[in-house]
């Protein structure tokens, strides 16, 4: 097992490190410390995860999910993921307060793709 915000590895030892569908599990600020941790072991950080989309579209998603989520499991753990999947804007200002860029590529019917950089200096 790794600890994603303390890798036991050089800095730049990777070209490029990933993070599949788990991001929307860290709280905030282990989620900062994430992305800093991880754009100094590659210059190159993806963070595929959940999408949340726009408000009005995520309203419906969970009274959707709300609906399902007393008799299909399935839908109970969607609920819970999606409400605490990160928005482009929330990714934007974490990755604003690691000191690194991030390029979101929303993915309203797929999964978010967050490309981490290390900022130019």
């Amino acid at each position: 097992i790794i600890d994603a915000t303390a890798i036991a590895a050089d800095d730049d030892a990777f070209d490029v490190a990933v993070f599949a569908l788990s991001f929307h599990h860290l709280p905030p600020d282990r989620a900062a410390r994430v992305l800093a941790e991880a754009t100094r072991v590659a210059p190159v950080f993806v963070v595929i995860d959940l999408a949340r989309p726009p408000a009005p579209l995520h309203l419906i998603r969970l009274a959707t999910m709300a609906a399902l989520a007393p008799v299909w499991p399935f839908a109970h753990d969607g609920l819970i993921s999606s409400l605490r999947a990160y928005s482009p804007s929330a990714l934007r200002e974490l990755a604003a307060h690691a000191g690194v860029e991030v390029d979101v590529r929303p993915g309203w019917l797929g999964p978010q793709v967050a490309v981490v950089r290390r900022r130019a200096d």
